[in-house]
């Protein structure tokens, strides 16, 4: 009896295993498939329509997913690392704490999808869109965000360590808390960003446009934000220690009980700031 029903789950399993195998591969209709916990590492899937499919759990390293459709799929937990999904569409897909390390999404679309937990260091997000993602607590250490689109993207608590979001678009994202050290936002555009109580320490904001952005509390010792756009931004209490405002834009900006010891103000625009006797400005500084 014991003996029968191992061998019926047995033939089960390798019925299965034929059937997904029958199934995949370029172009292949894939919809609403169940892959969870699948080993499916090195999978070529280029081109497959996955809408809906659920692949919680399911191992895919460096499978090939390249203009995939992964709409609304169940990707939580997943491992894709070093997988390829250049040019995927994974709108509203569930990718929680899912593990994209070295992973490439170039101009993939993910708008609307949830990567709250997931890793993707190292991760290859070019141009990609990332519109009103979830990246709550998200591992981006040294990934590649050039140029990419994260307008309301939620990236609090995030660590963002060494990422490079040159010309990205991060317009009303929100990075409180967010770990953001020697981060290169150089010609970013983070109007009306949220930022209160980021570590900041050391990153490149080169020409970056922070137009009414909240970086209230934040660390931002030693950043640079020379020839930056901080037109009305909030900077109360926040430490401005040795930080490079050559040129900066601080018009009607908020500067409440910020630390500005040893920072470089030459040549901001300091037009109506708002300031009071908890500012701390540089040694002999003077206010024009």
């Amino acid at each position: 009896m014991i003996l029968d029903q191992a061998m019926s789950q047995v033939s089960r399993h390798e019925q299965r295993t034929q059937l997904l195998q029958d199934r995949m591969g370029r172009g292949c209709d894939l919809r609403d498939m169940n892959f969870a916990g699948e080993n499916l590492t090195g999978a070529d899937f280029v081109g497959a329509d996955l809408e809906g499919a659920n692949l919680e759990g399911a191992k895919l390293t460096g499978a090939d997913l390249m203009g995939a459709n992964l709409t609304g799929a169940n990707l939580k937990g997943a491992q894709l690392f070093n997988a390829n999904l250049t040019g995927a569409t994974l709108h509203r897909a569930d990718i929680m704490d899912a593990d994209l390390t070295g992973a490439v999404l170039r101009r993939s679309q993910l708008e609307g999808a949830d990567l709250a937990g997931a890793n993707l260091a190292g991760a290859n997000c070019r141009r990609a869109d990332f519109t009103r993602v979830e990246l709550v607590a998200a591992k981006l250490t040294g990934a590649n965000f050039k140029r990419a689109d994260l307008t309301g993207a939620n990236l609090e608590g995030a660590k963002l360590t060494g990422a490079d979001l040159t010309g990205a678009n991060l317009t009303g994202a929100d990075l409180t808390k967010a770990d953001l050290y020697l981060a290169n936002f150089t010609g970013a555009d983070l109007k009306r960003a949220q930022l209160v109580q980021a570590y900041i320490r050391d990153a490149n904001f080169y020409l970056a446009n922070l137009y009414l952005a909240n970086l209230e509390g934040a660390n931002l010792s030693g950043a640079n934000f020379k020839d930056a756009n901080l037109t009305e931004a909030n900077l109360t209490g926040a430490n401005l220690k040795e930080t490079n405002l050559h040129g900066a834009e601080l018009f009607t900006a908020y500067l409440r009980g910020a630390l500005l010891m040893g920072a470089d103000l030459t040549n901001a625009d300091l037009t109506t700031i708002h300031y009071d006797k908890t500012t701390a400005w540089p040694e002999n500084f003077k206010l024009p």
